[in-house]
């Protein structure tokens, strides 16, 4: 039996995921809230995360190149340092968000809320905002 704690009260039983991606998109296929979850450092390379409830959730350093998190609300998520490149945001929720010092060159932001986002550091080069 294998246990993830996604949060301080979120537990899945999930025998035949191996890795935090799975987990990632196992919620958010079946609709579990990845509120305030500890995503530090993990490897979200082209997860699909298209509408996924991350709000407040700590993605520091994370791996989320070339992933699909259209419509995501990662409002007040701390996702400094992470490798965003060519990462689709379209219509997210980043209002408050933490991208300070992010890789966020090349990434799809059409229509995303990025109100007292911060993105202080962070490499926008040839991004579409």
């Amino acid at each position: 039996m294998k246990l993830f704690r996604i949060d301080g009260s979120l537990i899945i039983d999930k025998p035949e995921i191996n890795y935090k991606k799975e987990l990632v998109e196992y919620c958010v296929r079946e609709g579990i809230s990845l509120q305030y979850a500890n995503l530090y450092n993990a490897n979200l390379y082209n997860a699909n995360m298209q509408g996924a409830n991350m709000q407040g959730a700590n993605i520091r350093y994370a791996n989320m190149r070339n992933a699909d998190m259209q419509g995501a609300n990662m409002r007040n998520a701390n996702m400094q340092y992470a490798d965003m490149r060519s990462v689709n945001m379209r219509g997210a929720d980043l209002r408050s968000a933490n991208m300070r010092n992010a890789d966020m060159q090349g990434a799809k932001m059409q229509g995303a809320n990025m109100r007292n986002a911060d993105m202080r550091g962070a490499d926008m080069q040839d991004s579409d905002l």
